[in-house]
């Protein structure tokens, strides 16, 4: 299979998968703590990649794969963004 025969699921599929194994490897390995921050990064990178274009269907188009990674990213953004603004007023009611 060549590369620009690849379909955009099969991209993701690779980007989201290289990027949690790299997370993990930065992560289990003992002599740099560095590299223990960089890998969870990029472990939730990967994930949150994963997360928001695994559903992409075998026949989308890199359109179609954009807008599904901007309305994904937006989604995500406001849920965190939510998640930041009301955490300060859940834990004021402990």
């Amino acid at each position: 299979m060549r590369i620009k025969e690849l379909r955009p699921q099969q991209w993701v599929i690779m980007l989201s998968v290289l990027l949690i194994l790299g997370g993990v490897v930065l992560i289990f390995q003992p002599w740099w703590f560095g590299g223990y921050q960089l890998g969870f990064v990029i472990l939730l990178v990967g994930a949150v990649i994963q997360v928001i274009l695994g559903n992409l269907g075998p026949e989308a188009n890199w359109r179609q794969a954009l807008n599904m990674a901007l309305l994904g990213g937006g989604i995500f953004a406001a849920i965190l963004i939510i998640a930041i603004i009301m955490a300060p007023r859940l834990i004021a009611l402990l």
